[in-house]
């Protein structure tokens, strides 16, 4: 059961929810002739709920020593933050005319096809594959 789609239809009253672009993060690839590496993104347009981060949320990222500007985002996909074993960066979402990436993955619902992560603005541009 997607509890998310439950618990959408009334969060959505009040927060209506917007269209994000998932730029997934796909790993690095490497030009074989120049040695310059560079992150390799798969975009997915997606409808998902932006919100505040809870007081729990607060406390996750404080020990995680994150200082951002940052937000919750609700969505029926499963975004991950940076994979260091896959050599993957962060996933990144775009909203509002600004980038954001996620720095932390609370609610993980695979099999409900769900997910809640934590996503920080970037202050850049640069699409770094960190």
């Amino acid at each position: 059961m997607n509890i998310r789609a439950l618990a959408n239809a009334a969060t959505s009253r009040i927060s209506p929810n917007m269209p994000i672009i998932w730029r997934q993060n796909m790993g690095i690839v490497q030009d074989m002739k120049t040695g310059k590496r560079s992150a390799n993104w798969q975009d997915t347009p997606l409808v998902g709920q932006v919100q505040a981060l809870t007081s729990h949320d607060l406390r996750h990222i404080e020990g995680l020593n994150q200082q951002a500007y940052t937000r919750a985002v609700y969505l029926n996909a499963q975004a991950m933050g940076a994979r260091r074993s896959e050599m993957k960066g962060g996933d990144l979402f775009l909203f509002n005319g600004q980038t954001w990436k996620v720095i932390s993955v609370p609610e993980n619902w695979p099999l409900n096809g769900w997910s809640k992560v934590i996503v920080a603005l970037r202050q850049t541009d640069e699409q770094h594959p960190d």
